[in-house]
């Protein structure tokens, strides 16, 4: 006879998770049946009490460990990803050009976009986007007939500040740009 000391161990897809309900019973080893100790009342209780203390396997938090392990690569993967977004937004105003659309969100909450036709120095000169949506995409009113005739001057640092705020959304080559400067495809 000899005790041995078992645990409930949870899967999933059969990946060990975690591992609860201790039991201790007593095997035989001629018979190979288990019997719980309470039929037994000559085995000390002590070392019963001790066996209860034995630690679970470490096999049996796999499944929790690598799920851990998931989440808290994909939390440092969305964290760079964020940093290098707004990196890479900044780096799109310094550069911003005529044909660029960019993409913002007004004071009310609507989005909306302003195209780019002349730039000079930190001097942006647009043409605002006479439409605007609550949701959707702001690229389906990007078309000529929406954009005002007058021009608006606009500064690289006030696009900047817009971004800042998390105002720009993005910034891109319209697909109104032939409309407006033919002379960029030629």
């Amino acid at each position: 006879m000899y005790i041995e000391v078992g645990c409930r161990v949870h899967h999933a897809m059969y990946v060990p998770l975690y591992a609860n309900k201790k039991s201790v019973v007593v095997s035989c080893s001629v018979c190979n049946s288990s019997y719980y100790p309470d039929g037994f009342p000559s085995i000390p209780s002590g070392i019963l009490r001790e066996a209860e203390k034995t630690p679970f396997r470490w096999t049996s938090f796999i499944g929790s460990g690598m799920m851990g392990l998931l989440a808290l690569i994909s939390f440092i993967l969305m964290i760079i990803g964020q940093f290098e977004s707004s990196d890479r937004r900044l780096e799109d105003i310094s550069n911003v050009s005529t044909g660029k659309i960019i993409f913002y969100e007004l004071d009310n909450g609507n989005k909306t976009c302003m195209y780019v036709t002349d730039t000079s120095g930190d001097t942006l000169y647009v043409r605002q986007n006479m439409k605007a949506v609550k949701q959707g995409k702001v690229s389906l009113i990007d078309e000529p007939k929406n954009y005002s005739e007058e021009v608006t001057i606009f500064s690289r640092k006030k696009v900047e500040q817009l971004s800042n705020e998390g105002k720009v959304s993005d910034i891109c080559t319209s697909t109104t740009a032939g409309v407006f400067n033919p002379e960029l495809f030629e």
